[in-house]
């Protein structure tokens, strides 16, 4: 079964501070976070039970290259 991933505002922000953060950072550092995030958000739709519950429902997972 596949899962969906709702982003509210907020964390659609994060994210791309995170990007402007890692891209002043080093170039195409922001691009290997986008890369790091999707191969996560993808293996976390394809195999949910793996990571732990966070509040209800709501389950977490860190990025493997970024903290």
């Amino acid at each position: 079964m596949k899962y969906r991933f709702l982003f509210t505002k907020e964390a659609s922000k994060d994210v791309e501070s995170a990007l402007g953060w890692y891209e002043e950072q080093q170039i195409e550092l922001g691009n290997k976070f986008l890369s790091d995030l999707n191969f996560t958000l993808e293996k976390l739709t394809n195999d949910k039970i793996e990571f732990q519950k966070y509040m209800g429902e709501i389950r977490k997972i860190r990025l493997q290259s970024f903290p």
